[in-house]
């Protein structure tokens, strides 16, 4: 018998296009400490990009207070994010969460919200609870279903990152967030995909919590324009100054006067271009490489 020759398929003439991993979190939220007079806040800015497969706008808001001394900034699935906000201030709410407390509130309202997604995986694919799932799941199930079923739980992820600024206590505090980790950050932090843009020009500029508040607003808008040249970081972001005053937490925005004065500073003082570097023939010289392993000497050498 002649074996029959295998023809690739054809392209499609119109190719659903992939969607890629990093493109769950294009976005920026960025939260930078400052001082005035004497009394500490956090600029915290966000884009406004929202966007799916094939197109994009900036009109999404990232930054709400779900509660009067918290204040949420959202990168990744905004549903997914505001559900896990809304476990967070639930989780807040119940303990009554304060300073010290807030990291632990954050952790646990991780662990029940990683709880859900998975009683609602399971709920999808096999149409069980999760706790039936893991009662009765193995006798049920064939052995390499309830393994792939287990597997494809430890890989659920939250799908989404939050900054979470407490104002519960004088000195506000920054946590971050994420799959991996919830952190207490110290003087920034930031999330998204222009992530690490936004925090490498705060280390160069040595930003921290004593930071003045004129400098702290230079240091996010150059941040923020920056970290706009990633894919998928939207150009329209917005910044809002929050501190606390009276008891009770302030938040202020830029003018549109001082919005266009951050925008020329920006661009005269940020990472410019050289004027004329000089170079001279001989300002290079043929490279020297040791040789290894060392050759032993020949018998003519001795």
């Amino acid at each position: 018998m002649i074996p029959r020759r295998r023809v690739p398929p054809r392209p499609s003439l119109y190719p659903k296009p992939e969607r890629l991993p990093w493109r769950e979190k294009m976005t920026l939220c960025l939260a930078a400490e400052f001082m005035r007079d004497g009394e500490s806040g956090v600029i915290a800015a966000y884009d406004m990009n929202a966007e799916n497969e094939w197109v994009g706008a900036d009109i999404q808001h990232k930054g709400y207070f779900l509660l009067d001394d918290f204040f949420f900034m959202m990168a990744g699935s905004i549903s997914r994010a505001i559900e896990l906000a809304r476990c967070c201030e639930n989780v807040i709410s119940e303990r009554q969460t304060k300073g010290d407390e807030t990291l632990e509130s954050l952790q646990e309202a991780v662990v029940m919200q990683k709880r859900k997604l998975a009683a609602e995986y399971v709920g999808m694919r096999l149409g069980m609870s999760y706790e039936e799932f893991f009662d009765t799941g193995k006798e049920k199930l064939p052995e390499e279903i309830f393994r792939e079923i287990i597997t494809d739980i430890k890989g659920i992820g939250l799908g989404c990152s939050l900054l979470v600024i407490d104002f519960s206590i004088s000195s506000p505090t920054i946590f971050r967030v994420s799959d991996t980790c919830v952190e207490r950050c110290s003087n920034f932090a930031a999330i998204g995909t222009g992530l690490l843009i936004a925090e490498s020009l705060l280390f160069l500029r040595e930003h921290n919590f004593a930071t003045d508040v004129g400098e702290a607003l230079f240091n996010a808008w150059e941040a923020m324009r920056l970290g706009s040249l990633v894919p998928g970081v939207g150009e329209t972001f917005n910044i809002d100054v929050l501190s606390r005053k009276n008891g009770k937490v302030r938040s202020e925005e830029l003018t549109e006067e001082h919005e266009k004065y951050l925008e020329k500073q920006v661009t005269r003082f940020s990472l410019r271009e050289p004027k004329k570097i000089q170079f001279k023939k001989d300002d290079l010289r043929p490279t020297q490489y040791l040789q290894y392993p060392p050759r032993a000497k020949s018998a003519k050498a001795k």
